[in-house]
């Protein structure tokens, strides 16, 4: 078939991108006579522009290190802590198309003597902190700033593994009485007051702190793109492209192959690419070429059938059907008919 005659089949296309690209299809393919795999057995993979991915980051913000910044004025405290967020923040937001999705802060207060006292002041510190960080590009995403009062958990924790004098009587009480019942009173008399003094000093600085969440949106351009040559110029087309206009032709054909090898020569670090390409040396039956394309995908779920085939035709079925079955069991129609076909 002529370069001419190509470019006639495509001149109702409606992608005059793709359609100029025809002429570039045309080269050899050599493939062995090893045995070859139906079309109904391979899997091919559709190239995708595009993924969000979002990832979290957590990290805690000390509250009683030597900083101090639970000492702070509001004001003073707000920037401190949106500068802490931002130093955490910066180098995964700088990275392209990335957006903070969403942020949570929550702060956690040592037992001070006054509940109600410390319930009011720590959930005013965090509602200013809230206002303050949504007039900054930390709160244009989902923002949650919450406050709990006294962290009895931590602190139960850090008491029961203490060296302090009396700390086992000490992580009994907080674990029986109840703070309305008067839990930090009946600890404030233990020894004489010099269990709570010393909880004060060496253990409750540890729990007072902010722990933060922050997760990261990021779309990923997972199809790599490249420039191709077309009529002496240069235009920038992607995986997607090339593989629409594989699929123009008959899937399985000489064509469809050619063009789908067209994908891998020039996208060939592209996953996609390269099992798409796989799947058409199994289809030629040049098992050498499949299996070097194949290669460092085995623990790859998008390759397990097209590398079960791979070893059915090498003759090694058990192989063959462990990755079949996991193909299988991953949705692969194609896994299936293989299985199906080789019972019969």
């Amino acid at each position: 078939m002529t370069i001419n005659i190509i470019r006639c089949k495509f001149t109702k296309l409606r992608n005059r991108k793709i359609a100029s690209l025809v002429a570039l299809l045309w080269f050899s393919a050599a493939a062995s006579a090893q045995g070859n795999a139906s079309i109904g057995w391979v899997e091919l993979i559709t190239p995708t522009e595009s993924q969000v991915v979002e990832t979290t980051y957590s990290g805690v913000i000390p509250l009683a290190d030597n900083r101090t910044i639970g000492n702070m004025n509001p004001s003073k405290f707000n920037s401190t802590v949106i500068s802490d967020l931002r130093s955490h923040l910066a180098d995964k937001l700088a990275a392209d198309s990335s957006t903070l999705a969403s942020l949570q802060i929550t702060g956690f207060g040592m037992p001070s003597g006054n509940f109600r006292r410390s319930e009011y002041l720590g959930t005013a510190r965090v509602k200013g902190l809230k206002q303050d960080l949504l007039q900054t590009d930390l709160g244009r995403g989902e923002l949650n700033v919450s406050w709990i009062s006294e962290d009895w958990d931590s602190l139960l924790t850090l008491v029961e593994s203490s060296r302090i004098p009396l700390h086992i009587a000490a992580a009994d009480i907080i674990r029986t009485v109840e703070v309305a019942n008067g839990r930090e009173q009946q600890l404030m008399m233990l020894g004489g007051g010099s269990f709570y003094s010393k909880m004060q000093e060496e253990l409750c600085p540890r729990i007072s702190r902010l722990e933060w969440s922050a997760t990261i949106r990021r779309t990923v351009t997972t199809t790599a793109y490249g420039q191709l040559p077309i009529r002496g110029g240069q235009k920038v087309l992607s995986l997607s492209d090339l593989y629409e206009l594989a699929c123009r032709f008959e899937v399985g054909s000489q064509d469809f192959c050619t063009a789908i090898d067209l994908c891998e020569r020039y996208f060939p670090d592209n996953d996609v690419a390269r099992m798409n390409a796989a799947a058409v040396a199994l289809i030629r039956g040049n098992l050498g070429r499949a299996a070097l394309l194949l290669q460092g995908y085995s623990a790859d779920p998008r390759a397990y059938c097209n590398t079960g085939v791979l070893e059915l035709l090498r003759g090694h079925e058990d192989q063959a059907k462990v990755y079949l079955r996991m193909a299988a069991a991953n949705g692969s129609v194609k896994a299936l008919n293989v299985l199906s076909d080789m019972n019969k």
